[in-house]
């Protein structure tokens, strides 16, 4: 195809800009409440940097706590030793001796202590020894306090615990 002489064809440069790219605002570049390079951080920022770190703390030492008290509570219930108690070493044995290693309906805690009834009690059981109980306090243990292992204020502060963590909970 030939194109007649009285044609001619410039070359022109056309500017493509890339899809997705936006042009540069003045807000994004010139914000002074963005910590810029070699600039310190204002009093606020290091405040609530401070408070988000104590919060992320407070909740890695909350589950850390119940993930030990689990493991506690279990140990308790195989007559593990506590060494690293506060008050001293102590031996789970009753309680295992109690429970035994079959279900908890066919344990001596249930046939024996109980007689095999289930129903809501409104007192604590005290394991004094292996054939004795008592439901109103533990005796032979010395420096034992009576008022802060009596069922009253154990229920109370259960009472409280739940009232003041829970919603519609009913126990």
């Amino acid at each position: 195809m030939d194109l007649p002489p009285t044609v001619k064809i410039e070359s022109s440069k056309v500017l493509v800009k890339p899809l997705g790219e936006k042009r540069p605002s003045l807000v994004s570049q010139g914000s002074y409440r963005s910590p810029k390079l070699g600039r310190l951080p204002t009093p606020w920022q290091v405040l609530h940097i401070t408070r988000r770190l104590l919060g992320l703390a407070a909740a890695i030492f909350f589950v850390v706590s119940a993930i030990e008290s689990g493991v506690y509570g279990l140990r308790t219930l195989y007559g593990a030793t506590q060494y690293d108690s506060n008050y001293g070493v102590y031996q789970g044995q009753l309680i295992t001796d109690y429970v035994g290693t079959m279900t908890i309906k066919e344990s001596r805690l249930f046939t024996q202590v109980f007689g095999g009834d289930s129903s809501l009690r409104h007192d604590a059981v005290y394991l004094l020894s292996t054939n004795q109980v008592s439901t109103t306090r533990c005796e032979g243990v010395a420096n034992f306090n009576d008022w802060l292992y009596s069922s009253e204020y154990m229920r109370s502060n259960w009472h409280e615990l739940v009232t003041q963590t829970s919603y519609n909970l009913t126990y």
